[in-house]
């Protein structure tokens, strides 16, 4: 059973000590107490799915933010209203089209990447804590 500090903790969540110790407060995530000191510690062990599964949650919310900007790059090559005949037809660069598109496909791709890190937790997992 390897013991880790409240810092080291913190360093595997990539968060401020702080925020483990409001954790602990909260009971969102408890932290273990030396009976002499009644320092916080938590073993490793517990907590490491914890640390992966908070990690790629934050790593999933990031990238699902980018999507809104991603699709109106996008619509803007879509033929949605039809021309009156005082219209001019609207001609789009295809190099412009080309990379709109393609960001599409970058940010689908990586979403299936993220989706699949999350089948390498362990079936019974059960997350205790939410990223932001």
């Amino acid at each position: 059973m390897k013991k880790l500090t409240i810092s080291q903790a913190a360093e595997l969540f990539s968060v401020d000590k702080k925020t483990l110790m409001r954790w602990d407060s909260s009971g969102e995530l408890k932290a273990h107490r030396e009976p002499l000191t009644n320092f916080r510690y938590y073993v490793e062990s517990e907590i490491k799915w914890q640390a992966y599964w908070y990690k790629l949650r934050t790593k999933h919310r990031e990238h699902n933010r980018k999507l809104t900007k991603i699709r109106q790059e996008a619509d803007n090559f879509l033929a949605t209203t039809p021309l009156s005949e005082y219209q001019n037809p609207k001609i789009h660069n295809f190099e412009d089209m080309k990379a709109a598109y393609g960001a599409l496909r970058n940010w689908e791709k990586e979403h299936k990447e993220i989706i699949d890190e999350y089948l390498n937790l362990p079936n019974n997992f059960k997350a205790e804590v939410d990223s932001p």
